[in-house]
């Protein structure tokens, strides 16, 4: 169910949210980076889609075009580290399983590359 992260206003699930929409509750805006699936303070676009241009001001309302409000259908919930997020390119991250299995893989490979030789014991 989507909602303000201001005041945590739910709103309709089928509800449109454009530009200058405000929440019905506290009139924040809605389509602002910080009412984004997308909005992550720790990053340091502070955003999970890379194709995302810089915003200013994260509270007020902008033309962001990879948008989805937070809790809204299309968006779920926040995705985690290694979570499917698409953008319009339709070109995706990998997903948990995936990126695990690549992690390891690399770590071996890894851990081969460095791995110590045993030493030849030859007396002759």
């Amino acid at each position: 169910m989507p909602y303000c992260v201001f005041c945590d206003a739910e709103l309709a699930a089928d509800f449109r949210v454009m530009r200058n929409t405000r929440c019905p509750r506290c009139e924040a805006y809605l389509h602002a980076c910080v009412q984004c699936r997308f909005h992550e303070p720790t990053l340091h676009n502070q955003c999970l889609e890379p194709e995302a241009e810089f915003v200013g001001d994260r509270q007020k309302a902008n033309f962001c075009e990879f948008f989805e409000l937070v809790g809204g259908p299309a968006a779920g919930r926040r995705p985690g580290r290694g979570e499917v997020s698409r953008s319009e390119s339709g070109r995706s991250r990998p997903g948990p399983a995936e990126s695990d299995s690549r992690a390891s893989e690399a770590r071996a490979k890894l851990e081969a590359l460095f791995k110590k030789k045993p030493a030849d014991d030859d007396d002759d």
